[in-house]
């Protein structure tokens, strides 16, 4: 709260001397004219935050030692950006809602604004208010690109990307295939304005050159580079199932198995963090250290149900989303590789999924993500669910442990970011205007101060990522134009 004062005394003298004009009987009656009175702003908050094409409101007051009015407040014309719905108070020392409108050419950052109070019996009154502007949670971060999206090919062939991240300098790094005369395996760094990095493999990019093949996912390696998984005929391996690790410059790293190429039968590439990456296989999970060797193999001879995604907890236990036939479940195994059996039932916890997709932990608490079941086709969806750090269904999340999300007939595969506050987004869904993404707060309800009560329009969106750096989403998708990277603010 603060309190500015700008009046000034005005009143009349009355001369009243010898020699001077006496007034009439008529004027007789008449006294002295009541100076008007001094009015102070109280403003709460005293320097409010406005959102970017949003809305705000402040409290005013006008404090006074008498009660006068009525009082018109309004905001000078400084900022062309920036404007107020009109307000009227009935009388000094009352309190009202004044609304303040950015519009969408708004700056971010600090700007002073003024307010002026007028009114019968009252001297003008002027306030200084300073203003901060901010982003709206799922606007573009519109100094990215073109008003936020970044277009980008492959040496002047077409993206299709699959995975991305962005790393620990905010380079964005996308795999999928780069369609040209041939659809080959790809992987591509971005800068973090969104130009190409034209320090990593040709042009930016690493290719496989061969069209029976595409990099699946991606992980960052922890001295940097990227340990990228490729599925081809041309992944160097009789398995056409193999890891590759590359430098930071896109060259192999010939210390990382044999010459860079790690073949197994690998099914997806799960994990990427400090000390270890977590590869799973058909019917097996095995955990690497960085140099390529084995730590451990984890198969269904230990309880392992088949593994979907993976997420390690503040004590370096593994837990695994899964499924055995058609029941969904996370298993938590102990630092001796052994099914803990104080999680859950015995080591492991039912999930209300038809179908698991992914998994993160925040706080203790999981968060599962994958499909429900309908009675038809149609009638599927897609859900989270909330557990506690002992695998019991979470009655705080959601209702009794569950949110559904959306249905799932979107045609694109839906992804799944906890941010690092708790608070989820998923996505995409369909509509007739296009696809939305949808954030959720971590105890499951919708979060609607993100983009239009709680969901941002996108275009056709393959993947999502956080920036480690800026703290703003990341989004891998493709329009009428082409395909972009997009970068959101939260």
């Amino acid at each position: 709260m603060f309190r500015i004062v700008t009046a000034l005394w005005a009143g009349a003298m009355s001369m009243v001397g010898s020699g001077c004009p006496q007034p009439s009987t008529e004027s007789s009656s008449s006294s002295t004219a009541e100076p008007d009175v001094v009015v102070a702003f109280v403003i709460e908050p005293a320097a409010p935050t406005i959102l970017v094409d949003r809305t705000t409101t402040v409290i005013v007051r006008l404090a006074a030692d008498s009660d006068v009015g009525p009082l018109d407040i309004e905001l000078l014309d400084a900022h062309s950006w920036l404007s107020a719905d009109p307000l009227q108070l009935k009388t000094t020392n009352t309190d009202g809602v004044l609304t303040l409108i950015a519009s969408d050419e708004a700056p971010l950052g600090t700007v002073t604004a003024q307010l002026q109070a007028t009114g019968p019996g009252v001297q003008t009154a002027t306030a200084d208010l300073q203003i901060t502007v901010a982003p709206a949670p799922g606007s573009p971060v519109r100094t990215f690109g073109e008003e936020g999206k970044a277009y980008f090919d492959v040496a002047g062939d077409d993206a299709n990307p699959m995975d991305l991240f962005v790393d620990e300098r905010g380079r964005i790094v996308v795999s999928g295939q780069a369609r040209g005369v041939i659809s080959d395996g790809m992987v591509t760094r971005l800068n973090a304005d969104g130009s190409t990095d034209d320090t990593f493999g040709i042009d930016g990019a690493v290719r496989v050159n061969d069209h029976q093949t595409s990099i699946w996912h991606v992980v960052p390696r922890p001295k940097g580079g990227v340990l990228a998984f490729v599925h081809g005929d041309a992944a160097l391996s009789p398995t056409n199932y193999a890891l590759w690790a590359l430098s930071e410059d896109g060259s192999f790293d010939e210390s990382f198995g044999d010459e860079g190429v790690l073949a197994a039968p690998f099914a997806k590439l799960l994990h990427g963090g400090p000390d270890a990456f977590v590869v799973a296989g058909f019917l097996e999970l095995t955990t690497f250290a960085w140099d390529g060797t084995i730590q451990v193999v984890l198969d269904s001879d230990d309880d392992l149900p088949a593994p979907w995604d993976v997420a390690f907890d503040d004590q370096g236990r593994l837990l695994v989303l899964g499924s055995q036939s058609t029941d969904a479940m996370v298993a938590r195994f102990g630092l001796d590789d052994r099914l803990d059996r104080d999680f859950g039932d015995r080591g492991i916890a039912p999930v209300p999924l038809w179908t698991p997709r992914a998994m993160a932990l925040h706080d203790g608490a999981i968060t599962t993500f994958g499909n429900s079941r309908g009675e038809t086709a149609l009638e599927e969806g897609l859900r989270l669910v909330g557990l506690t750090e002992h695998g019991q269904l979470d009655d705080g999340f959601g209702t009794q442990g569950a949110v559904d999300v959306f249905d799932d007939r979107g045609g694109t595969e839906p992804k799944f970011l906890q941010q690092p506050d708790g608070r989820l987004i998923v996505g995409p869904s369909s509509t007739t205007e296009g696809q939305r993404l949808w954030r959720y707060h971590a105890d499951g309800t919708l979060d609607e101060s993100f983009g239009l009560a709680g969901q941002v329009q996108t275009g056709r969106t393959l993947d999502l990522a956080m920036d480690p750096v800026t703290g703003q989403l990341v989004v891998a998708g493709f329009d009428h134009t082409g395909v972009y990277v997009m970068r959101l603010h939260l």
